[in-house]
Parts: C-alpha cells; sequence; structure tokens
C-alpha cells in the first residue's frame, strides 16, 4: 500500500481516534490526533480553549494547526480530525493535501449510544443533546462527502473491522498515491 497520509474525519463518537490507532499498528505509519496536538500546542484544553475562545477562536487554531501541518509535509502519518475540522472549505482543501481523506459515517444514534456519558464535548453540553448530535451530523454530511476520498460506514462494526476495511480498499489500488 502506498499513501502518504491518511487523514481519518467524521463526526465525534464515530470512531476515529481509535481506528487511527489500528491504522497506524497495521501499516507501520505514525498515528497523530489533531485534537491532542491542538491542545499541546494551545497549551490548554479543548473545553477551555471552547470558554476562553468560543467556538471560532477553536477553529481557527485548528485551522492553523491543519495549515502547519500541510507546510511541514509530513509523511507516513495516521491523523485523525476533529469532527467540525471538514466544515471549513479551506481545511477540505488542506486535509486534501495531507493525504488519502476517509470519512467514518456514522449514524446519529450510533453516534448517542457511543456518547451517552461522555462530558468532555463541548458542543454536546446541553439538554437537547441527542436533538443537536442529529441536525449537527445532517448540517456536517455535505462537508464530509466533499472532503472524502473513501468512505466506510462505521455503524454496527468493531473498530478492527472499519480499520481492515480500510486497508483492504487502499491495497486494491482504489486510492493510489498521487503524489499528494
Amino acid at each position: 500500500m502506498q499513501t502518504k497520509n491518511l487523514v481519518l474525519i467524521g463526526y465525534m463518537g464515530s470512531g476515529k481516534t481509535t481506528v487511527g490507532r489500528l491504522l497506524s499498528r497495521k501499516t507501520g505509519l505514525v498515528f497523530e490526533d489533531l485534537d491532542a496536538l491542538l491542545e499541546e500546542r494551545a497549551g490548554m484544553s479543548i473545553p477551555e480553549i471552547f470558554e476562553k475562545e468560543t467556538e471560532k477562536g477553536f477553529r481557527d487554531r485548528e485551522t492553523a494547526l491543519i495549515a502547519d501541518l500541510v507546510r511541514e509535509g509530513a509523511a507516513g502519518r495516521v491523523y485523525s480530525c476533529g469532527g467540525g475540522a471538514p466544515c471549513r472549505e479551506e481545511n477540505r482543501r488542506l486535509l486534501k493535501e495531507m493525504g488519502r481523506v476517509i470519512w467514518l459515517d456514522v449514524r446519529a444514534e450510533t453516534v448517542i449510544e457511543r456518547l451517552a456519558g461522555d462530558r468532555n464535548r463541548p458542543l454536546l453540553q446541553r439538554p437537547d443533546r441527542e436533538e443537536a448530535i442529529s441536525r449537527m451530523l445532517a448540517d456536517r454530511r455535505r462537508a464530509y462527502e466533499s472532503a472524502a476520498d473513501l468512505v466506510v460506514c462505521a455503524d454496527g462494526k468493531t473498530p478492527g473491522a472499519i480499520a481492515r476495511e480500510i486497508v483492504k480498499s487502499l491495497e486494491d489500488n482504489h486510492y493510489e498515491d498521487t503524489g499528494h
């Protein structure tokens, strides 16, 4: 399998981090979580960034980080992106420059189940949590579709099965490296 980088996108709770770690082990690529990198560079957690700088401040930091990574030109990585990263057109363009963009598509019901006890997601700290998840997923669908080189349904599958499906798709030469 030849590819510069693999870039996992999808809604929060779709499995990007878990699948990314498995892909790293299966491919020998280095795993990097963009949210963790962003926290490291900011010197504060994502909830703190949202509190101090609002969502716009967080999104601006996210775009700057992605642009820095493209400029640095690192290869041999599996990147797990924040759920909202592909919502900006500039980010979609930059993510495609980073490598093969893989969308882990999930239904709202899957996200609701997976994130039932999670209190670390600023956008979900609200009384209408389930409705918000459904609405955000619908709103982001077009952005995910336009960014993705490969779409993998993550509903009802183990992270290992998803990782194997991605590797097989790449090995079947459906997504040859075009020199990005």
